[in-house]
């Protein structure tokens, strides 16, 4: 289950940063209620992998030690 949540992170990061960086500017066609909507699911997702990413990596050096 938890190589299924880490799947699932890393396929939402990557959307995210397929919409962020498209060619035809998917935040302008946006408006401002649908873009703070954006932005919290951006942190919703980015916030966690992130902090299993560090957590990870810290955990794994401290072993190496």
């Amino acid at each position: 289950m938890s190589i299924l949540f880490d799947l699932l992170q890393l396929l939402a990061v990557i959307c995210i940063a397929y919409l962020l960086f498209t060619k035809n500017h998917f935040l302008k066609q946006l408006t401002a209620v649908q873009k703070m909507v954006f932005l919290v699911l951006c942190v919703s997702v980015l916030l966690p992998a992130l902090y299993e990413f560090i957590t990870g990596f810290a955990q794994g050096f401290w072993e190496r030690l």
